[in-house]
């Protein structure tokens, strides 16, 4: 059974195995983490710091820092041979720059958390008439794109944690000095085919949602995907980097610019 009918029809999850108690006054259930995990956005204003996320070999690590107020990001990725930067800012424009390429893409399109509408629970997970489950994402106003992976973590969490007897919520750690819950369990045979990940292992923000470290294991148990903050600081007002055009004076511009749905 998927978690779209049976959290949303047992409110309470009273099942003992369910649920994790982290002290005297606060429990947090399969429910609760599922949908925090899903809705991160709404328990942070800012976020600065670094990630690190490995997939099928391929290492992409980003500094970064962004405001889900007004739009303002700014990252610098490296991937592979390719250095990017990020920038977005209040008045929707965003720009991707290829420093290697000496290219630069420029669009519309930058969302803050109030065009990231909240999406009723009930309707996270819904099923098609085929049976096919269909996911409703919120938008992104995180605006950095690795490090999004982490601070916004819905694909992991509806492809991982949908089906509530495949995973548990098996304790608590300190992750960067924050206060989490870790969850350990396996995966779907899609999983399995597509990403070569049998079993994993999720340490979450207890406060947040935010997935601070991801580890996906092979049938041999070994390593083969990851993703994990390196710092991490939340609500610090932090300094971003603003886009200028004359630290790129000899870059191509590739203007894709398009309005912005009303």
């Amino acid at each position: 059974l998927d978690i779209s009918g049976r959290l949303a029809d047992n409110e309470s999850m009273e099942d003992k195995s369910a649920a994790y108690s982290l002290n005297d006054d606060e429990e947090i259930t399969k429910k609760s983490i599922f949908f925090k995990m899903l809705n991160t956005i709404d328990y942070f204003n800012t976020a600065e710091g670094s990630i690190e996320i490995c997939t099928e070999g391929d290492i992409r690590t980003s500094e970064f820092a962004c405001n889900l107020l007004t739009a303002d990001a700014y990252e610098y990725s490296i991937w592979g041979d390719e250095i990017y930067e990020d920038y977005s800012s209040s008045n929707g424009e965003f720009y991707k720059v290829l420093k290697e390429r000496k290219l630069i893409n420029k669009g519309l399109g930058a969302c803050n958390i109030e065009e990231a509408v909240p999406i009723p629970d009930s309707e996270r997970i819904t099923v098609a008439e085929d049976g096919i489950n269909c996911y409703a994402y919120r938008a992104d106003p995180i605006n950095a794109p690795t490090a999004r992976e982490g601070l916004q973590p819905q694909e992991l969490t509806f492809n991982f944690m949908t089906v509530e007897d495949n995973w548990d919520i098996t304790g608590e750690t300190t992750y960067l000095d924050r206060d989490c819950v870790v969850i350990e369990g396996h995966t779907n045979d899609y999983a399995e085919e597509k990403l070569g990940v049998y079993t994993f292992e999720f340490t979450v923000d207890k406060e947040t949602g935010v997935l601070m470290k991801y580890d996906g294991f092979d049938a041999d148990g070994n390593i083969v995907s990851y993703s994990r903050f390196t710092e991490l600081t939340f609500n610090s007002n932090p300094e971003i980097k603003k886009f200028n055009q004359n630290e790129y004076a000899d870059f191509e511009i590739n203007d894709q610019s398009h309005p912005k749905h009303e």
